[in-house]
């Protein structure tokens, strides 16, 4: 589902919305918080602190994501060798307003 926050650019004749909702049915499992972490970088022992009591159920999953970051990131070389790799940091939420909307779709 996709909508718009306070901040997006949205008008009657034509919207852009800045939030999209994921929304996923799932069952609560032996090393679900293991799965969850490689997706949501939470780390295991907080989400089994929350997770524990429901395993063994089912359950939901409802994500909000940033569609349209106002954050900017950098790409730069790390040197003058082509063979080394590029130093990249996004810099997220870097700008104030990134996590304003990304908590509105929440």
């Amino acid at each position: 589902m996709f909508f718009c926050s306070s901040l997006a650019q949205c008008n009657k004749t034509r919207e852009w919305p800045d939030i999209q909702l994921y929304f996923s049915p799932l069952g609560i499992y032996q090393g679900f918080e293991r799965d969850l972490n490689l997706f949501v970088a939470v780390r295991e022992d907080i989400m089994e602190k929350y997770l524990a009591p429901y395993r063994g159920k089912d359950a939901f999953l409802l994500l909000p994501t940033l569609l349209l970051p106002r954050s900017i990131g950098e790409l730069r070389l790390k040197d003058k060798n082509p063979l080394s790799y590029p130093v990249i940091d996004p810099k997220y939420f870097s700008h104030p307003d990134d996590m304003k909307i990304l908590l509105e779709g929440n």
